[in-house]
């Protein structure tokens, strides 16, 4: 009997160790995804500044060429 509880303490701890090991799995994940926001957020602000960037360049091309045309 005495070796039976031996082999259910091994047991347990072992369950313990693992349950640990996902927790802080878990708490790694979090932070990544936390960073990844991040970033994201970022990303998101530079490509609305390149499209406003973009959109100034059209209308820049547009009104040249319609300067260009209409001067003869």
């Amino acid at each position: 009997m005495d070796n039976f509880d031996k082999d259910f303490s091994n047991v347990f701890d072992g369950i313990k160790k693992t349950m640990n090991a996902i927790d802080g799995e878990l708490d790694l994940l979090k932070q990544i995804n936390a960073e990844q926001k991040e970033e994201l957020r970022k990303a998101k602000r530079f490509n609305i500044f390149m499209l406003i960037i973009a959109i100034i360049s059209l209308a820049v091309t547009i009104v040249g060429l319609i300067v260009s045309f209409s001067v003869k």
